[in-house]
């Protein structure tokens, strides 16, 4: 029977798990947690009693939860990404795939096990995060939608450092996402303890306004498919050459992508005409979205696994994993503008914001056909994919952000201006949003397409050409 539970939960799993369990990072970091639960506790205890005071409870809720925070959204996180790196550090992956794993058994197994050994923490955590509900002034709303973000935050915050694990294929990769993830730990970890304090203060004020409700909805959604695709994607990057597959992570991208446009038509047509801009909104996040997929899809290698000869889009290259972002680029805008302009108009500059769903798209398919055909024609090829393609996106984005403001100020202008800033995803995003008329924004959007339009074709000769290469 145990022999069973194991085999079932998984190999990956047991073994991290009693390996964490044993470290000494574990036993310092949950006697101090714990220790700090009993003694903030006692302190309330004695303040409730000595001053009679109301109402602690939001303060003291914080304090539970930034410990929390410390150790789900900082402490485990970074251990899980150890453990993956050293996996690729040491080529031990390798022998785990050659008993039969598959690298989405293992990348799920090391997420899996870190969230178990966070439950761990959140158990002991647990009653003393309840012990603030008896303090006045949370109530049991709050308290649940507190405890439901967090778990859905470590869930997304310990698979993107895994996912990050397996990035890295040289020694000077490894130490920039090493800072990277500590980076993006540190501000992730900060974002939840200042968002769980806000929230505790003011939730139920927070629960009486529409767009928090609908936020509220469609956070933890939002969470966890971005985790089941980021993980999806570290599986298909840490496979092997012979084995590669993106089957899942498109799948998973394109299935996100529909529950939002519905997510955002259910919550447009419920909410008040004041709240029906959801649509331009929606269409600028899920463009920055489709942006990073963009970033790791159009940089795969050239291409095509011989294990896979059926030249499907859900086969792993650059050219299909192109053709896939500009193909739900095209469709969202579009799905996007159509429900833009079946909800009744609300909000001001309602006729003009429509441009604004099409220009967002526009700027991402437009730097990311450009980054292919500079990763792939230009002396950064030598760097080889997906540095490359990754590399020239970085450059031309920053670049486009920095040189335009920089050459309208050089030219008397500000650095805003409409003109010099059409290429500039940044401040002429914010222009069609806010600044443009309509015949300024009907020219602006011509020039967009045009430039993506040819920055495309370009893109698809040069991966059409470079595609008969099969991976080695």
């Amino acid at each position: 029977m145990n022999e069973r539970f194991l085999e079932a939960v998984g190999p990956i799993v047991v073994k991290e798990v009693r390996q964490g369990l044993r470290a000494r990072v574990f036993a310092i970091s949950f006697g101090l947690l714990l220790l700090a639960c009993l003694v903030t506790s006692l302190v309330a205890a004695a303040e409730v009693r000595e001053w009679d005071v109301q109402a602690l409870g939001p303060q003291y809720l914080s304090l539970f939860l930034g410990g929390l925070s410390l150790v789900c959204f900082f402490v485990i996180p970074y251990t899980a990404y150890r453990s993956m790196a050293r996996e690729r550090e040491d080529e031990t992956w390798v022998l785990l795939a050659l008993t039969g794993l598959s690298s989405r058994r293992i990348v799920r197994g090391k997420v899996a096990s870190a969230l178990t050994q966070a439950g761990l923490y959140a158990s002991a955590g647990a009653p003393f995060v309840l012990f603030s509900y008896f303090l006045n002034g949370v109530d049991l709303p709050t308290l649940l939608i507190e405890i439901g973000f967090a778990g859905c935050w470590a869930v997304f915050v310990t698979s993107v450092a895994v996912a990050l694990g397996t990035e890295g294929h040289t020694r000077m990769g490894r130490a920039a996402t090493h800072f990277l993830v500590l980076g993006l730990l540190a501000a992730a970890t900060l974002g939840g303890i200042v968002f769980g304090a806000n929230l505790a203060r003011e939730g139920a004020q927070w629960l009486n306004e529409e767009s928090f409700v609908i936020f509220a909805c469609a956070f933890p959604v939002v969470l966890l498919t971005t985790a089941a695709l980021v993980l999806e994607g570290a599986a298909a990057g840490l496979a092997l050459a012979s084995d590669a597959t993106v089957k899942g992570a498109r799948l998973v991208f394109v299935a996100q992508l529909l529950l939002a446009l519905m997510g955002t038509y259910l919550g447009a047509s419920l909410a008040t005409p004041a709240h029906r801009d959801l649509p331009v909104v929606a269409s600028i996040l899920s463009a920055i979205f489709v942006a990073a997929f963009g970033f790791f899809s159009v940089s795969e290698r050239d291409g095509f696994p011989r294990s896979q000869p059926a030249r499907t889009w859900l086969t792993a290259g650059a050219l299909r994993g192109w053709k896939l972002t500009m193909l739900v680029l095209v469709a969202g805008a579009f799905a996007w503008a159509g429900l833009h302009q079946l909800l009744p108009p609300g909000g001001r500059n309602f006729d003009r914001t429509l441009y604004a769903i099409f220009a967002a798209p526009l700027y991402v398919g437009l730097y990311l056909s450009l980054a292919v055909v500079i990763g792939r024609l230009t002396p950064m090829r030598r760097l080889g994919e997906p540095v490359a393609t990754r590399l020239s996106f970085l450059v031309l984005v920053l670049a486009a952000a920095v040189l335009f403001p920089v050459a309208a100020v050089l030219a008397g202008e500000r650095a805003n201006d409409r003109g010099w800033n059409l290429l500039n995803p940044i401040f002429g995003m914010v222009n069609y949003a806010d600044r443009l008329n309509l015949s300024q924004a009907k020219a602006g959007i011509a020039m967009l397409a045009g430039g993506w339009a040819v920055s495309a074709i370009l893109a698809w000769v040069v991966l059409k050409r470079r595609d008969g290469a099969r991976i080695s």
